[in-house]
């Protein structure tokens, strides 16, 4: 059992040091194109919005086919244990 325990720390710190001294390796970035990111702020928004309306509009239909109360809650009846 202490094998397992000495061979996991010792895979643990190796993963740590091989994680430390790669990430030196690594290319810089790539600078944004700032026309990119200016026409992209629209079209995230535009989507955010949208999901929302189309969840406020999954809700409304669930009330008018009468599978949800107004109140938001289930017109379920309630689980008798």
């Amino acid at each position: 059992m202490t094998f397992r325990k000495v061979g996991v720390a010792l895979l643990a710190a190796s993963l740590l040091t091989a994680s430390a001294s790669s990430s030196q390796a690594l290319p810089a970035p790539t600078p944004v194109n700032a026309a990119t990111a200016v026409g992209a702020g629209p079209w995230i928004v535009g989507g955010f919005i949208g999901v929302v309306a189309a969840l406020c509009l999954y809700d409304f239909i669930l009330k008018v086919d009468g599978q949800k109360n107004w109140d938001g809650t289930s017109k379920k009846p309630a689980r008798v244990r």
